[in-house]
């Protein structure tokens, strides 16, 4: 019975082809195209911070999609979000986490920590909190963090992350952007599914040109 409700609904909500993608709508094109890091593939960059919760609902779809459905064509690749002082601080851990090696094994978790009862990092903006909870996880020292968190690298990439984050002219996340070109968000698209059909969508027009 629970699997046929879900079907209905699912059937109720409204599905968009391709054909009928509209720009402004559905996705829009940056004023000016960005600079990708995926080479001759497309770049799938998506604009998060560790504490929307929209964010944290959208990781496990968007990670299957990357890992299922994602055209071959297109590469995926993450960058926090910096639209406030407090995401920076994110901004920093993420990087923090890349620079020790540990990201993949600790990304999920530690939106987990943040959102998931209980929640040990969740408003937490002391470097040396995340560092013991790392260290109490299995990861790298709390020593290792926060060398790392004060490096010239992790501030480098922080520093990147703030203009990017102006350039690519969100107003929210999780944002999407497609080629350094398009960008495109789970409420322009309308639901999850018609989201990835238009990220696909975008993916293609992006390999034309």
């Amino acid at each position: 019975m629970k699997t046929l409700i879900i079907a209905a609904l699912f059937l109720l909500m409204p599905q968009v082809h391709a054909q009928d993608f509209e720009e402004g709508v559905h996705y829009r094109e940056l004023s000016a195209q960005q600079p990708t890091q995926t080479g001759d593939k497309v770049e799938v960059r998506e604009l998060f911070w560790y504490h929307c919760p929209h964010c944290y609902s959208l990781e496990a779809p968007l990670r299957q999609w990357v890992t299922g459905s994602m055209p071959d064509s297109a590469a995926f690749v993450e960058m926090p979000a910096v639209l406030g002082d407090s995401w920076e601080f994110h901004a920093r851990v993420f990087y923090t986490l890349e620079s020790l090696g540990v990201l993949n094994e600790f990304h999920r978790p530690l939106f987990d920590a943040i959102h998931k009862k209980p929640r040990p990092l969740n408003r937490v903006s002391d470097p040396a909190v995340v560092a013991r909870w790392l260290e109490e996880s299995g990861g790298p020292s709390a020593e290792a963090f926060m060398n790392a968190f004060e490096s010239f690298a992790v501030d480098t990439h922080t520093r990147n992350a703030v203009v990017m984050t102006d350039r690519y002219e969100i107003t929210g996340v999780p944002s999407v952007t497609v080629g350094g070109k398009y960008l495109t968000t789970v409420t322009m698209a309308g639901n999850y599914e018609n989201f990835f059909k238009v990220i696909e969508h975008l993916i293609a027009l992006a390999a034309e040109g």
